[in-house]
C-alpha cells in the first residue's frame, strides 16, 4: 500500500484533490491551500486513517467551510490494484461525511 497516490474527495458542498504518501503507517500530503498529516493502518483490502489537515496558504476554501484546522477519520476499502476507496467524517462530527478515492501513482523509491 505504501506510495504516492493522488486524492480526489467531496461532500455536498464541495470537491478536491490532492497527493498522498503512505509509508509504514504515515500519511503526509496537501493541496494548494492544506497540509495534511497522520497515520494509517491497512488490513487485506481495508483502510483507516487519522489525518489532521491544517491551512497553510491561500483561501481557506475546504470541503467544511472555511477552516484553519480539522481531524478527519477516513475509512475504506481496495476496489482495485492500487484503487482505494472510502468514506469519511471530522472527528465528533459523524453527521457531516465525505466521500474520498485514492489512486497509486508510484511505489516509493
Amino acid at each position: 500500500m505504501d506510495g504516492i497516490y493522488y486524492v480526489e474527495f467531496g461532500t455536498s458542498g464541495g470537491a478536491g484533490g490532492g497527493l498522498v504518501v503512505l509509508s509504514s503507517g504515515k500519511a503526509h500530503g496537501g493541496d494548494l491551500s492544506y497540509l495534511y498529516a497522520g497515520t494509517y493502518e491497512e488490513n487485506p483490502n481495508n483502510f483507516s486513517a487519522k489525518v489532521e489537515v491544517k491551512h497553510w496558504k491561500g483561501p481557506r476554501n475546504n470541503i467544511f467551510g472555511n477552516v484553519e484546522k480539522i481531524d478527519l477519520v477516513l475509512s475504506g476499502k481496495e476496489v482495485s490494484a492500487g484503487t482505494i476507496k472510502g468514506q469519511g467524517h471530522p472527528v465528533g462530527a459523524p453527521q457531516r461525511q465525505m466521500v474520498f478515492e485514492m489512486n497509486k501513482l508510484r511505489d516509493l523509491a
